[in-house]
């Protein structure tokens, strides 16, 4: 299977500290990658090192077999879409605007649109169910409307390699099996940064674990979410089982923190911390 992106030894510091630490790993064509890990251990961050956001401090990465350090941005805005967190950019833009930019990276200064280009827009336009929103102001769109829209508008820029950071946040949960059901239908090799590990477990084809910057584990989500472990990142208990609809992993929080009970040495098997075991 042909490797789309491959990251070795990403590492990313601020001052002395390490923000992304020795991070290793590869996207398959057509795979679907989730970042998962608690809040700081820098899954943004490793997503910005990724297109570029953010300078190296050492390491390389490869997009379809090119180093990144050796290609221009247009290069990387043409095999590289981002859907990133926060877009204020684009509020005071039509749906329609938002998602011309997506011909962008394709595009010469002074070339003008052609019949091909617009019926791309159109195509997105209903792929997303927005093309009777088309000259509606982005801004003035539900939440979902707006992840909708910039997913149309990578789908007009054609890349190999669709980023998301928190394409979930702040939406319902209707609109957060819309936004991942829809971009795994667009036949691209996804890295998406996300929360809740019962939407990742059921969506993403293998996950990453981030804590402290560091990968503590790659695998698929059955493998890789261990009771074990997503204690000792999470530092709360919890219990394992299967999605009765979708037969994926399962999680359930227990909404205390375990690891700092005081309790009577007869019940301590029940919160005692385990070790965790890095199977990558």
């Amino acid at each position: 299977m042909a490797m789309v992106l491959e990251a070795n030894n990403l590492t990313w510091q601020v001052d002395n500290k390490k923000i992304v630490d020795q991070i290793s790993f590869s996207l398959k064509k057509g795979e679907t990658l989730g970042i998962v890990g608690p809040n700081g251990a820098g899954k943004t961050s490793l997503l910005k090192c990724l297109y570029r956001g953010y300078p190296l401090s050492d390491g390389d990465i490869k997009i379809t077999g090119k180093n990144l350090g050796d290609v221009d941005r247009k290069y990387i805005a043409q095999k590289v879409a981002v859907v990133a967190q926060h877009h204020d950019s684009v509020f005071d833009l039509t749906v329609f605007d938002v998602v011309h930019m997506g011909l962008l990276p394709h595009k010469g200064l002074f070339d003008r649109d052609n019949s091909e280009d617009l019926q791309l827009i159109e195509l997105a336009l209903k792929k997303v169910d927005l093309f009777e929103k088309s000259t509606q102001i982005f801004k003035t769109l539900s939440g979902g409307e707006q992840q909708r829209c910039l997913i149309a508008r990578a789908i007009v820029q054609r890349p190999s390699i669709l980023i998301m950071d928190e394409p979930t946040n702040h939406l319902d949960v209707f609109y957060q099996h819309q936004i991942l059901e829809l971009v795994n239908k667009l036949e691209l090799s996804l890295v998406i940064t996300i929360h809740d590990l019962n939407l990742a477990a059921q969506y993403c084809d293998r996950l990453l674990l981030m804590a402290e910057g560091k990968v503590i584990a790659i695998d698929t989500p059955e493998k890789l979410l261990t009771r074990e472990r997503l204690q000792q990142v999470f530092k709360l208990d919890c219990i394992v089982d299967k999605n009765p609809f979708t037969e994926s992993p399962r999680i359930t929080f227990s909404g205390t923190n375990f690891a700092d009970l005081t309790v009577e040495p007869d019940k301590r098997e029940c919160v005692k911390t385990v070790g965790i075991k890095n199977e990558n």
